[in-house]
């Protein structure tokens, strides 16, 4: 990739929908130039098109990052099958240290993020969960870049009847 193409990209991260002959206006370039670098890109598979979704209109408020330690000797692969078939799960990865697993998963609403706590509680090889859960400020399109998400603290159900 040469400079040219790094400004095409950046700008395109700012507004994917942007014309080239904006974009090109913007970078002080032909039109001509734009296209063979941005179809260069697009044919190499350095860029893909890709949609992304209005959190805000589909109405998720968090998300929850689910770190996992399972028990000594554990099948991890038939965790790992199991919760990515559990409502909400968008994303597992393996991981070293303190955890096994970290599941990602889109929050709608407090009561279906602690159910999904709760069955991943239940399966047998899961020794620890913590639960961290971010807020998604509004109309911030997913996939989402992870730098802006403002923590929640996770309030136990008993305390939430008292507080409420």
């Amino acid at each position: 990739m040469d400079e040219t193409d790094i400004r095409i990209i950046r700008k395109m991260q700012e507004n994917s929908r942007i014309s080239f002959h904006k974009l090109a206006e913007e970078l002080d370039l032909s039109v001509d130039t734009v296209i063979k670098h941005y179809n260069k890109l697009k044919k190499s598979g350095k860029i893909k098109p890709t949609i992304t979704l209005s959190t805000e209109k589909l109405g998720i408020q968090a998300i929850d990052f689910h770190f996992i330690s399972l028990k000594t000797g554990s099948d991890i692969l038939s965790v790992i099958d199991r919760l990515s078939k559990l409502d909400g799960i968008i994303t597992i990865h393996s991981a070293a240290g303190n955890y096994d697993i970290l599941a990602e998963a889109t929050n709608y609403d407090y009561a279906k993020s602690c159910e999904r706590e709760k069955k991943i509680l239940n399966m047998p090889e899961v020794h620890r969960l913590i639960t961290r859960i971010y807020e998604v400020p509004g109309n911030i399109p997913y996939p989402m870049c992870r730098p802006w998400y403002k923590p929640l603290y996770m309030i136990p159900p008993a305390m939430l009847k008292e507080i409420t």
